[in-house]
C-alpha cells in the first residue's frame, strides 16, 4: 500500500489477526473430528508408529529386565491421553505435541522403576565420567586410591 495506508485503517485484518483466525478454524475441526469415535480410534491408530519409534529410541535407558510390551503399554496410553488433551489453538502440531507426551511418559516411568534418586544417579555418571577420563589420560585403569585423589575424597 503505498498510500500510507495501513491494513487497521482499510478494515484488513493482520498477519496475526489472520494466524489467529486459522488456529480457531483448526481447533474447531479437531474438535468435530474428535466428536466421532471412529475419527478418535483412527487418529490413534495413524500414530501408534510414533509410539514404537520413540520406545526403541529410548529402549537402550530401561533395565533388560523391563519389558518392551510394558513400554509400548505406556507409550500407547500417553497417545490416548494426548488425542484427548490436544490443543490446536496453541499453534503446535498434534505430532510433536504426542512425541512429547509419550517421551515425557516414559522418563516418568524410568524414574519411578529407578533405585536411585536423581542426585545419587548424577553423582554415578560423574564418577564413571571421571574414571573414563583418568583411564584415556593414563592408558591404563586408574586405582581406586588414584580416583579418591582425582575426586578430592579421603
Amino acid at each position: 500500500m503505498s498510500s500510507g495506508v495501513s491494513n487497521l485503517a482499510m478494515g484488513e485484518p493482520s498477519g496475526h489477526d489472520r494466524d489467529l483466525d486459522r488456529m480457531k478454524q483448526a481447533a474447531e475441526r479437531y474438535r468435530q473430528a474428535m466428536a466421532s469415535e471412529k475419527d478418535r480410534e483412527r487418529l490413534i491408530e495413524d500414530y501408534l508408529p510414533l509410539v514404537k519409534s520413540i520406545v526403541s529410541r529410548m529402549r537402550h535407558h530401561f533395565p533388560d529386565s523391563y519389558e518392551m510390551e510394558d513400554m509400548y503399554g505406556i507409550g500407547a496410553k500417553a497417545l490416548v491421553v494426548s488425542v484427548n488433551q490436544f490443543n490446536p489453538s496453541k499453534g503446535k502440531s498434534f505430532g510433536n505435541y504426542a512425541a512429547l507426551r509419550i517421551r515425557g511418559s516414559l522418563l516418568d516411568e524410568l524414574r519411578r522403576i529407578d533405585s536411585l534418586p536423581r542426585a545419587n544417579r548424577a553423582k554415578a555418571k560423574s564418577l564413571q565420567a571421571t574414571i573414563a577420563e583418568m583411564e584415556a589420560r593414563d592408558k591404563r585403569p586408574p586405582e581406586v586410591d588414584e580416583i579418591r585423589k582425582e575426586l578430592s575424597l579421603t
